[in-house]
């Protein structure tokens, strides 16, 4: 086999056929260790302690979501990976500089007693912040890497 030779269509539906398979076989543990509730069960969803239970769901929700973004940017080319693609070239400056700065406004709004609305909403805004700072870096040339 050339090295600069394509490889095969099966081998790309193989491979998304494993994270696939992975994706429901760890969804079912997972869902089967918490009773598929959120309280309930053997071993309880709960993100503060990384329940096994937690992390076998959220595994699952990866490999799907790694499963269909390898068929739409890779396989199909319908999307170029945008604005991802700018987040990832920067990706650990982004992730420090949201780290240090979570609680600095214009990144952190004090409410009391929020609603899921209220957070989602925050939270969308404040990573849209940080997307338009990985563009800009792209824009510049600007790659900060270890």
């Amino acid at each position: 086999m050339r090295i600069d030779a394509k490889p095969s269509t099966s081998s790309y539906r193989a491979r998304m056929m494993r994270w696939l398979l992975w994706s429901v076989m760890f969804g079912l543990a997972g869902g089967a260790l918490c009773a598929f509730s959120h309280n309930g069960g053997l071993i309880p969803i709960n993100k503060n302690l990384w329940s096994l239970s937690y992390c076998l769901v959220t595994a699952s929700i990866g490999f799907f979501i790694q499963a269909v973004l390898f068929f739409c940017v890779d396989l199909k080319n319908k999307w170029g990976g945008r604005p991802l693609y700018y987040a990832g070239q920067n990706a650990l400056f982004i992730y420090v500089g949201s780290e240090l700065l979570k609680r600095h406004f214009p990144l952190y709004w004090p409410l009391h007693a929020p609603t899921h609305t209220q957070l989602l909403v925050t939270h969308a805004a404040t990573t849209l912040i940080w997307l338009a700072v990985g563009v800009a870096l792209h824009r510049k040339r600007i790659f900060i890497t270890i």
